[in-house]
């Protein structure tokens, strides 16, 4: 999210991070739920191999 004019907007991307979308993120959280640190860690890293 980004503030602009006194309001929180939501961003597709980051802007630390702009190789990476929300929906990616999202996508590594829910993994987080049903997995293992271990697991987002390689999922993290695949996804910086394929890029």
């Amino acid at each position: 999210m980004v503030l602009e004019a006194d309001e929180y907007q939501p961003q597709r991307f980051s802007r630390a991070f702009p190789e990476i979308s929300a929906p990616q993120l999202d996508q590594w959280i829910q993994l987080r739920k049903t997995g293992t640190d271990l697991t987002v860690i390689r999922a993290v890293r695949q996804f910086c191999r394929d890029r």
